[in-house]
């Protein structure tokens, strides 16, 4: 989490406390912002060798995003949900650059 604040604290969806060190204070400024839910680092598999159809996945290589929720639950949804922009992003991209070259 240290490596990353400014990707975490915008997942959350408020500013972050002024001093990042003082865990009573993150806590406080969580509370008083009603933040209460599950803040998970989910990753996929970046695809390779993509097709209009298919793809090629290895665990070798893969992203991850910090994403906050009100439950495990819609966590695993935004999660889910997430995982096929990310792979609509990827396969639109290969497509054009193959069409262009």
């Amino acid at each position: 989490m240290e490596d990353e604040p400014d990707r975490i604290w915008e997942e959350i969806g408020i500013e972050p406390p002024y001093d990042l060190d003082d865990e009573g204070l993150i806590f406080e400024h969580l509370t008083d912002n009603r933040k209460f839910g599950y803040l998970v680092k989910f990753p996929t598999p970046v695809p390779q060798d993509i097709t209009a159809d298919s793809h090629r996945l290895s665990w070798g290589y893969y992203s991850m995003k910090w994403i906050y929720a009100e439950s495990y639950e819609q966590a695993c949804e935004k999660a889910l949900d997430w995982r096929q922009e990310f792979i609509d992003r990827k396969r639109k991209k290969a497509l054009e650059e193959k069409s262009n070259g």
